[in-house]
Parts: C-alpha cells; sequence; structure tokens
C-alpha cells in the first residue's frame, strides 16, 4: 500500500500534474481532452465507497 500525492497547476488551457515530491511535469488535461492526456484513463463510478473502512486502517497504521 502506497500513498501518492500529485501537485496541479493551470497554465493557459493545460492543467499539468506530477507526482510528489520530485516527479516531473506533464500534461494532464488539455483545453479539449485528448487521448494521450492523463484524465482520459479516469474511469466514472464510485471505485473506494465499497473499501474505505480498509483504507482507512491501512492509512491510520502508516502514521
Amino acid at each position: 500500500t502506497a500513498i501518492t500525492c500529485f501537485s496541479h497547476r493551470k497554465k493557459g488551457g493545460l492543467i499539468y500534474q506530477k507526482r510528489e515530491p520530485d516527479g516531473q511535469w506533464y500534461v494532464f488535461k488539455s483545453a479539449q481532452t485528448q487521448a494521450t492526456d492523463e484524465f482520459a484513463k479516469l474511469r466514472h463510478g464510485d471505485y473506494v465507497s465499497s473499501q474505505l473502512g480498509r483504507i482507512e486502517m491501512s492509512v491510520s497504521k502508516t502514521k
């Protein structure tokens, strides 16, 4: 189990993203979404709620 944090910046019609603490900036979402945008990989739906208790326990153990 790993916790990953990302930073986001907006410049013009682009949203950039990078993995913290030392990732490289890349286009997350273009003004008009492109097939190559990371944003295009997101799936619609709730994939967390059913596992929330297990996730919370896992996160609390890492503190």
